[in-house]
């Protein structure tokens, strides 16, 4: 399966990376990391031209992440709000927000480097209505650097790539779930803090 997934990612060229990083929201038989080192390689081969592959990835990311946004401020919303009131979620909501307030900005940088989770926290800028323009910002400063970091380590690694592609699919269940684990602990720290904060102040 993967390596027709690859055949005819070849075949599309830079339509077919375009869609993979923008569509990359639904799930893929390759993690994107692994498609990035990939196409490292392909440059490395002289079958992809290095400007154009930056340029089409960093796209398509943006449009990824666009969209993941867009279906979290949407139905992920709606869903939330029917939700929040039926299981008094409240508190957790704000807790969130807070920490999306003030956190924001690292946490969807940091996150194009965690397999699975940039999705999961253009999903929750969505949902707790960050400001586009600035979800944007961020997001094209996290997929800056995700771009060139992945496609010029596919560039000098070669036909090495493999070893990304190996380590992505093995080790991003448990990288995703320990991205998640330390969210939820954030969160706890902030609960715990704005407890103490009620109680020094009765």
């Amino acid at each position: 399966m993967l390596a027709n997934y690859l055949f005819h990612f070849k075949e599309l060229g830079y339509a077919g990376l375009y869609l993979s990083l923008a569509l990359g929201v639904i799930g893929l038989p390759i993690p994107d990391e692994a498609i990035m080192t990939f196409v490292g390689y392909m440059i490395n081969l002289g079958k992809f031209k290095l400007s154009y592959s930056l340029t089409v990835s960093f796209l398509g990311s943006i449009s990824g992440m666009s969209l993941s946004y867009i279906i979290g401020r949407g139905i992920l919303s709606k869903l939330a709000d029917k939700f929040e009131n039926k299981f008094n979620l409240k508190d957790m909501h704000i807790r969130y927000q807070k920490l999306f307030d003030k956190y924001g900005n690292v946490i969807i940088i940091a996150g194009y480097f965690f397999p699975g989770i940039r999705y999961i926290t253009a999903y929750s800028c969505g949902l707790l209505k960050m400001n586009y323009i600035k979800f944007l910002l961020y997001s094209s400063v996290g997929a800056f650097l995700w771009v060139n970091t992945f496609i010029l380590l596919g560039y000098y690694m070669g036909k090495d790539w493999k070893f990304i592609l190996n380590y992505s699919i093995r080790y991003k269940d448990i990288v995703a779930i320990a991205a998640i684990l330390l969210v939820a602990l954030l969160s706890y720290f902030l609960q715990k803090r704005a407890e103490w904060g009620k109680n020094k102040n009765p």
